[in-house]
Protein backbone atom coordinates (compact mmCIF):
# COMPACT_ATOMS: atom_id res chain seq x y z
CA UNK A 1 0.00 0.00 0.00
CA UNK A 2 1.32 3.40 -0.95
CA UNK A 3 1.03 6.08 1.67
CA UNK A 4 0.26 9.56 0.41
CA UNK A 5 1.28 12.07 3.03
CA UNK A 6 -1.34 14.68 3.59
CA UNK A 7 -0.48 18.29 3.05
CA UNK A 8 -0.98 20.34 6.17
CA UNK A 9 -3.43 23.17 5.63
CA UNK A 10 -2.06 26.68 5.89
CA UNK A 11 -2.83 27.72 9.46
CA UNK A 12 -1.79 31.35 9.06
CA UNK A 13 -4.37 33.80 10.16
CA UNK A 14 -6.49 35.18 7.33
CA UNK A 15 -6.38 38.52 9.14
CA UNK A 16 -3.17 39.39 7.29
CA UNK A 17 -3.29 40.00 3.54
CA UNK A 18 -0.97 37.97 1.37
CA UNK A 19 1.87 39.82 -0.34
CA UNK A 20 4.84 38.98 -2.53
CA UNK A 21 7.97 38.26 -0.47
CA UNK A 22 11.16 36.30 -0.86
CA UNK A 23 12.00 35.94 2.84
CA UNK A 24 10.30 36.25 6.21
CA UNK A 25 10.88 39.60 7.94
CA UNK A 26 10.84 37.85 11.31
CA UNK A 27 13.12 34.84 10.93
CA UNK A 28 14.73 35.59 7.53
CA UNK A 29 13.87 32.13 6.18
CA UNK A 30 13.19 32.04 2.44
CA UNK A 31 9.53 31.71 1.49
CA UNK A 32 9.27 28.87 -1.03
CA UNK A 33 5.96 30.14 -2.37
CA UNK A 34 7.28 33.72 -2.62
CA UNK A 35 4.17 34.73 -0.73
CA UNK A 36 4.01 36.07 2.81
CA UNK A 37 1.52 37.66 5.16
CA UNK A 38 1.69 41.42 5.63
CA UNK A 39 1.87 42.12 9.39
CA UNK A 40 1.35 45.82 10.19
CA UNK A 41 4.64 47.68 10.69
CA UNK A 42 6.68 44.43 10.49
CA UNK A 43 6.28 43.47 6.84
CA UNK A 44 5.89 40.16 5.07
CA UNK A 45 6.28 37.09 7.27
CA UNK A 46 5.88 33.39 6.67
CA UNK A 47 2.83 31.37 7.74
CA UNK A 48 4.35 30.14 11.02
CA UNK A 49 5.48 33.61 12.05
CA UNK A 50 2.14 35.18 11.04
CA UNK A 51 0.39 33.16 13.74
CA UNK A 52 2.84 34.51 16.33
CA UNK A 53 2.02 38.13 15.47
CA UNK A 54 -1.73 37.94 16.06
CA UNK A 55 -1.51 39.65 19.48
CA UNK A 56 0.86 42.28 18.09
CA UNK A 57 -1.63 43.17 15.35
CA UNK A 58 -4.47 43.12 17.89
CA UNK A 59 -2.56 45.58 20.10
CA UNK A 60 -1.95 47.94 17.20
CA UNK A 61 -5.65 47.82 16.31
CA UNK A 62 -6.66 48.19 19.97
CA UNK A 63 -4.66 51.37 20.59
CA UNK A 64 -5.44 52.97 17.23
CA UNK A 65 -7.74 55.91 17.97
CA UNK A 66 -7.92 55.18 21.71
CA UNK A 67 -7.81 58.31 23.88
CA UNK A 68 -4.50 58.76 25.69
CA UNK A 69 -6.35 59.47 28.95
CA UNK A 70 -9.89 58.20 28.45
CA UNK A 71 -10.65 57.15 32.01
CA UNK A 72 -10.11 58.24 35.58
CA UNK A 73 -9.87 54.63 36.81
CA UNK A 74 -6.23 54.14 37.83
CA UNK A 75 -6.28 50.37 37.22
CA UNK A 76 -7.52 50.86 33.66
CA UNK A 77 -4.93 53.59 33.02
CA UNK A 78 -2.17 51.31 34.31
CA UNK A 79 -3.27 48.38 32.15
CA UNK A 80 -3.59 50.51 29.01
CA UNK A 81 -0.21 52.12 29.72
CA UNK A 82 1.44 48.70 30.02
CA UNK A 83 0.35 47.85 26.46
CA UNK A 84 1.58 51.19 25.10
CA UNK A 85 4.88 50.95 26.99
CA UNK A 86 5.41 47.37 25.77
CA UNK A 87 4.91 48.51 22.17
CA UNK A 88 7.33 51.40 22.68
CA UNK A 89 9.92 49.10 24.27
CA UNK A 90 9.69 46.79 21.27
CA UNK A 91 10.40 49.69 18.93
CA UNK A 92 6.97 50.97 17.88
CA UNK A 93 6.50 54.73 17.93
CA UNK A 94 3.19 55.40 19.71
CA UNK A 95 2.09 59.03 19.79
CA UNK A 96 -1.05 61.01 20.49
CA UNK A 97 -2.46 63.18 17.70
CA UNK A 98 -3.95 66.67 18.16
CA UNK A 99 -7.24 65.17 19.42
CA UNK A 100 -5.41 63.12 22.06
CA UNK A 101 -5.97 59.79 20.26
CA UNK A 102 -3.15 57.25 20.23
CA UNK A 103 -1.56 56.10 16.99
CA UNK A 104 1.15 53.56 16.18
CA UNK A 105 3.04 55.47 13.53
CA UNK A 106 6.22 53.64 12.61
CA UNK A 107 9.04 51.47 13.86
CA UNK A 108 12.01 53.06 15.58
CA UNK A 109 14.12 49.95 14.96
CA UNK A 110 14.52 47.51 12.09
CA UNK A 111 11.56 45.12 11.64
CA UNK A 112 13.75 42.09 12.43
CA UNK A 113 14.84 43.68 15.74
CA UNK A 114 11.21 44.45 16.65
CA UNK A 115 10.20 40.89 15.78
CA UNK A 116 13.03 39.49 17.93
CA UNK A 117 12.04 41.74 20.83
CA UNK A 118 8.39 40.70 20.42
CA UNK A 119 9.29 37.01 20.48
CA UNK A 120 11.10 37.48 23.81
CA UNK A 121 8.16 39.31 25.40
CA UNK A 122 5.28 37.60 23.65
CA UNK A 123 3.70 35.79 26.63
CA UNK A 124 3.88 38.86 28.88
CA UNK A 125 2.62 41.09 26.09
CA UNK A 126 -0.37 38.84 25.35
CA UNK A 127 -1.25 38.74 29.06
CA UNK A 128 -1.12 42.55 29.38
CA UNK A 129 -3.20 43.02 26.23
CA UNK A 130 -5.83 40.55 27.43
CA UNK A 131 -6.05 42.29 30.83
CA UNK A 132 -6.42 45.70 29.16
CA UNK A 133 -9.11 44.45 26.78
CA UNK A 134 -11.03 42.92 29.70
CA UNK A 135 -10.75 46.15 31.72
CA UNK A 136 -11.63 48.58 28.91
CA UNK A 137 -13.60 46.40 26.55
CA UNK A 138 -12.42 45.82 22.99
CA UNK A 139 -13.83 49.05 21.57
CA UNK A 140 -13.76 51.48 24.51
CA UNK A 141 -12.94 54.96 23.25
CA UNK A 142 -11.88 53.89 19.79
CA UNK A 143 -12.87 55.15 16.40
CA UNK A 144 -14.67 51.82 15.91
CA UNK A 145 -16.85 52.46 18.96
CA UNK A 146 -17.69 56.01 17.88
CA UNK A 147 -18.76 54.77 14.44
CA UNK A 148 -21.02 52.07 15.87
Amino acid sequence: MIHNPSVKPNRASPRFPKVYALACACCSLPLSTEEGFDVPLIGAVGPKCAAKFAAFADALAWIDGRPASGTSNQDQLRLGSRVVIALRNMGVEVTANADGALQAKRLTRKPAAVAKSYKKRRAEFERDLQAAVEAFGPDFGTVRAAAA
